[in-house]
């Protein structure tokens, strides 16, 4: 992400809530790689591209694979908050192998990112609600270990078609949509 060239998932939103996996050796999903690079890429060069946002992260992840245990949840959170976003809510890491119920884990996570949406939010220049390393964590690993990735891991340099882009886009503005009509249109 450049100054000159805004992220293209970046439409003029106030909040964006990330729900994210990691595969294989800590990385992202295949359908949300391009969206991770060009988080990594708005970190690097420093141009603040999602100032004025805010942001929450919810990371599914199985505690047997500790090397990379919610490696791109908190490669994301951590992207967030470089490329200027505010984190409103802090990261919440369930462990799908873990003694936590996930369903009981994810609800936590959906609750609390209701109520402080719902009690609105303060300016998004504010201190973020919660610092990247203290997360809400469901297992007991370390919640500050993360395994960097290059662009060319995240796949950058090849090109994608519209359907890598658009879809992921799709998906989770059907996402927010739902989530606000459900939580404040029908109340």
């Amino acid at each position: 992400m450049r100054a000159d060239r805004p992220c293209a998932y970046a439409p003029r939103a106030q909040v964006i809530v990330v729900c994210t996996s990691s595969f294989g050796d800590g990385d992202p999903p295949d359908n949300y790689g391009s969206f991770l690079l060009q988080l990594m890429q708005g970190a690097e060069d420093g141009s603040k591209p999602l100032a004025g946002m805010q942001h929450a992260v919810l990371g599914e992840g199985s505690s047997v694979y500790s090397e990379t245990f919610q490696n791109c949840p908190r490669l994301s959170d951590k992207y967030l908050e470089a490329c200027g976003s505010r984190r409103f809510f802090a990261r919440h890491e369930t462990d799908v192998g873990g003694d936590e119920d996930e369903q009981v884990s994810r609800d936590l996570f959906r609750n609390g990112v209701s109520a402080a949406l719902k009690s609105g939010l303060p300016n998004a220049t504010s201190a973020p609600a919660a610092k990247w390393e203290k997360p809400r964590a469901s297992h007991g690993e370390p919640t500050d270990q993360i395994k960097l990735k290059s662009a060319s891991e995240l796949g950058g340099g090849r090109s994608q078609t519209w359907a890598q882009i658009l879809v992921p886009l799709t998906v989770a503005l059907a996402a927010i949509g739902t989530y606000v009509y459900v939580n404040h249109v029908m109340e």
